[in-house]
């Protein structure tokens, strides 16, 4: 791994270790394996915040107004601002109206799901069902992570290997 002292800059830096994690979470082999790294590294709080991060984006892409969405997930119009913001900000997905263009036939047609969208209420009930749409939505949204790597992280799998082979109680010395 490069030193610190070799990076121009912090966020040169910060770049470069998320595409170290990215590349690491790429090599996981199983949904579990996947599971068991993330949640070395994230706290209960910080999985909260990604959730409802993630929550927020498929709100947005359903045309919600900024007010339901807060009051929904219990965030500030400034996450959803940014959440909107990192949407849109160069890639394919502009904003609510390009999902609900893209399943909307003529331009009434587009008009009338935009206006039934945002005077419906979304309740817990619609929570459950908006769930496996939420999930197709984070599943069509486009990864761009590089297939190649030198395997500089490769010490981290060691200690996984390890728990499953010797099971996690074991003292490693």
């Amino acid at each position: 791994m490069k030193n610190l002292s070799e990076f121009q800059t912090r966020k040169e830096w910060q770049e470069f270790i998320w595409l170290e994690f990215i590349k690491k979470l790429q090599e996981t082999k199983s949904a579990k394996q996947l599971q068991e790294t993330v949640e070395i590294i994230l706290s209960a709080k910080e999985k909260d915040l990604i959730i409802k991060r993630l929550t927020a984006a498929f709100l947005i892409s359903q045309g919600k107004k900024y007010r339901e969405i807060g009051d929904i997930l219990w965030i500030s119009h400034g996450t959803i601002s940014a959440v909107k913001k990192n949407l849109s900000k160069k890639s394919i997905y502009h904003g609510s109206q390009y999902y609900t263009a893209q399943n909307a036939k003529t331009k009434n047609d587009l008009k009338n799901k935009l206006e039934n969208s945002r005077s419906k209420k979304i309740t817990i009930k619609d929570m459950g069902e908006a769930t496996a749409d939420l999930i197709n939505w984070l599943n069509s949204l486009p990864i761009f992570i590089p297939t190649h790597g030198k395997n500089r992280w490769q010490f981290l799998d060691l200690r996984y290997k390890d728990n499953m082979r010797y099971g996690k109680n074991r003292l490693i010395k």
